[in-house]
């Protein structure tokens, strides 16, 4: 079962759209995010863009700053320093309160990171296809890699059973478990339904987040989207991909999660760790490392007949990480007390904390 949202103006030049930029020691990436944010402003007139940085720490906010009055973006962009560096959804949710407090309330909010390039007419696209679809909460852009080559921008919310699928990586199984895999192919001319779309791109309606709140704060980093779309599809929110909204990715800019040689960091274990436990319980969590360890041993053998490995890809320790990681919060009670916990300052009218908007 659907919902259909209140419908705005069918005239694309009539929508209003937030972009929200969360940056942390990445200026020169969000700078250039938002020079290919200035034809999209032209062609879509009621953009504005919120850039809000984490504490970086650096020269962040006076080299944004710099960019902001030196191209005379002032206009439609807003730098917003951050007290504290919160997380991804922390520096979103803090300039969503303040888009979504505005008298002039926005018809869409759309997250955007800022190791992205907008291709042309990318934010048109998204908004056309809401504007469009009323029964669509949520809608994702096309991502790209840096070479070319498509990031997965289309998938089905994270299941126990998918982790086997994930982990074992066999052609033979991932068919037999073909409902259950994670991934899911676009249609190249089509919208394609999903469940789950990229962080780096989603345009989400402002009304969705009176329904359902907004992002939860308890992902430092990673699978606040998941999180957020599986709250949405809860009340029958549509969720789609639009494949001619294209945007190029520069995964891990400031977080080099794309660096297989390093040990992931701990806030994606955190994250997994949270969003099992918060959607299926205890022991949907301890289905779902029984999962992926069961998948990834059998993997592993199959993986010796292989010339080249399915796993050299993954980062550093990564079994550890993951196994001992959730042993360690299991008897620490952390698990206990996600699972019956609400969602971390996912208020709308909870107090921002940021210092000042430039």
């Amino acid at each position: 079962m659907s919902i259909e949202f209140q419908s705005v103006s069918s005239d694309v030049k009539d929508t209003s759209v937030v972009i929200v930029i969360v940056n942390f020691r990445t200026p020169h990436d969000t700078c250039k995010a938002l020079e290919s944010l200035v034809a999209e402003a032209a062609g879509v007139p009621k953009v504005r863009v919120i850039v809000t940085d984490n504490q970086s720490g650096d020269d962040s906010t006076e080299i944004i700053s710099g960019a902001i009055q030196s191209n005379q973006w002032s206009d439609w962009v807003q730098l917003m320093p951050l007290q504290r560096n919160g997380g991804f959804a922390y520096g979103n949710n803090e300039a969503i309160r303040v888009a979504l407090r505005n008298d002039n309330r926005p018809d869409y909010i759309m997250l955007l990171n800022p190791d992205t390039i907008v291709e042309p007419h990318a934010i048109k696209r998204l908004v056309e296809f809401l504007n469009a679809n009323q029964d669509y909460g949520i809608a994702g852009a096309n991502v790209f890699l840096a070479n070319g080559s498509p990031q997965v921008a289309a998938r089905r919310l994270p299941q126990p059973i998918s982790e086997f699928e994930e982990q074992i990586r066999t052609g033979v199984f991932s068919r037999l478990l073909q409902n259950y895999r994670v991934t899911l192919s676009i249609h190249p001319e089509q919208p394609t339904d999903c469940e789950w779309v990229s962080g780096a791109a989603m345009m989400i309606r402002s009304s969705l987040f009176e329904q359902i709140g907004l992002i939860d704060e308890g992902y430092f980093l990673y699978f606040e989207e998941v999180d957020f779309c599986a709250r949405a599809k809860k009340i029958g929110c549509k969720v789609a991909v639009v494949p001619d909204s294209r945007i190029i990715h520069l995964e891990g800019a400031s977080t080099q999660i794309s660096n297989t040689k390093k040990r992931r960091g701990k806030y994606w274990y955190e994250s997994r760790r949270r969003y099992f436990v918060k959607h299926f319980g205890l022991l949907g969590l301890l289905r779902a490392d029984f999962c992926w360890s069961l998948g990834r041993t059998l993997g592993k053998l199959i993986d010796l007949l292989r010339v080249k490995s399915s796993y050299q890809s993954d980062p550093a320790r990564f079994t550890s990480d993951l196994l001992l990681g959730d042993l360690k919060a299991i008897l620490c009670g952390f698990a206990a007390r996600t699972a019956t916990g609400k969602d971390s300052r996912s208020e709308l009218s909870s107090p921002s904390q940021f210092t000042d908007i430039e």
